[in-house]
Formats: structure tokens, C-alpha cells, sequence
């Protein structure tokens, strides 16, 4: 007997088992391959919320001046301004601060914006000091209130155009 005999035969129906069994795995890992690079694909962030006439929020803010083809990022800062109830929310647009102060409705807005003179108008942070000592402009929509660092007017034209578009 020599070595060669001594090695029991993998039998015909094994053999195909096995190669049927590896086609399988192989056909498996490259669906989970294609599988996982869709996922990667999608856009898993949940949509903004939508615009209800007077009840804008900072995202539909944010929709609307970059629709205006402004570049426009979140923020990281508040502010306050004396008389307001609501804080401000930081949007950096083209490089520049802008705090959007948004109020429950349109009415509100325009009974607490009535007397607003951006001359006059100084924001401080939540201790109560000064947050800068540039000049300010400011824009007012819906129920939104806008307040320019900077007072560029061209980039103030273009915010007041942005908002002018929100219902």
C-alpha cells in the first residue's frame, strides 16, 4: 500500500457541497460589502423642521440664508440684548456673527422690536458683559429678529433679502 492510497477520497457529493458552500459565503460578503457602501451613501440627518408661517426656527433661519447663497454655519455663542426675552443663537454667515433672536409669534416680535435702534442696541453675553463693541444692524421677519456684528451693509442686504422670503 503506499502513501497515496492511505488518503481517503473526498467523495463527489462533499466536494461539491464544499464548493456550493463557499460560492454562499463569497455571494454573502459581497452583499454586505455592497450593502454597507449604500449605507454609507445615504444621508441619515433628519430633514429641518418646516416653515409654519410665524414660527420660524434657527434651522429654518439657517435654510433660507443659505438659500440666498449666503455660507452659512452654526454658531457656538448666545446673547442677550436688555428688553428681549428670548436669547440669541449664533449663525456665522460669510465669516461674520449674526444672533437670531426668534419670539413665539410675529406679534410678539414686533411689540418687543418696536423701539429697536441698532445704534443704541448692546449685546452681552449670559454674565451681562459686553460681547463686542462693533457696530450693529439689524433685520427683522415672521417672527425672527437678525443682529448683524460687523453692520456690513452689503451682507446686511442679503440677510434682509434671506428673510424676506420666510412666511
Amino acid at each position: 500500500m503506499t502513501k497515496q492510497d492511505a488518503k481517503p477520497r473526498m467523495s463527489s457529493a462533499r466536494n461539491l457541497l464544499s464548493k456550493l458552500l463557499f460560492l454562499l459565503a463569497a455571494t454573502l460578503v459581497a452583499i454586505a460589502a455592497y450593502l454597507y457602501i449604500q449605507d454609507q451613501r445615504d444621508d441619515d440627518s433628519p430633514p429641518p423642521p418646516p416653515v409654519v408661517p410665524g414660527r420660524a426656527e434657527l434651522a429654518n433661519v439657517r435654510d433660507v440664508l443659505g438659500s440666498e447663497g449666503l455660507d452659512v454655519e452654526y454658531g457656538r455663542e448666545g446673547a442677550r440684548i436688555v428688553d428681549f426675552s428670548p436669547a440669541g443663537q449664533q449663525l456665522i454667515v460669510e465669516g461674520e456673527s449674526v444672533f437670531v433672536f426668534i419670539f413665539r409669534d410675529p406679534v410678539a416680535r414686533e411689540t418687543a422690536a418696536a423701539d429697536l435702534d441698532a445704534a443704541e442696541l448692546e449685546l452681552t453675553d449670559s454674565f451681562g458683559d459686553p460681547i463686542t463693541e462693533d457696530q450693529l444692524s439689524t433685520g427683522q421677519a415672521s417672527n425672527v429678529v437678525t443682529v448683524l456684528v460687523g453692520a456690513d451693509q452689503e451682507l446686511q442686504a442679503s440677510i434682509d433679502a434671506a428673510l424676506s422670503t420666510m412666511p
